[in-house]
């Protein structure tokens, strides 16, 4: 199928060339992995203290 250069975007194999894979700080992955934990967490108990008060 010829299609057009817009299409390969479309999907994330028109990226798999584009992923830096000889590069990898461990620093910057426990901190993208520990921020959306403690989001998670925030969130959570955010969530257990609404109010909720059924009458």
């Amino acid at each position: 199928m010829k299609l057009s250069d817009w299409t390969e975007k479309v999907t994330p194999f028109g990226f798999i060339d584009k992923v830096p894979v000889h590069h990898f700080d461990v620093a910057i992955f426990w901190w993208q992995l520990l921020i959306p934990v403690i989001l998670i967490i925030i969130g959570y108990l955010g969530y257990r203290k609404r109010d909720l008060i059924a009458k």
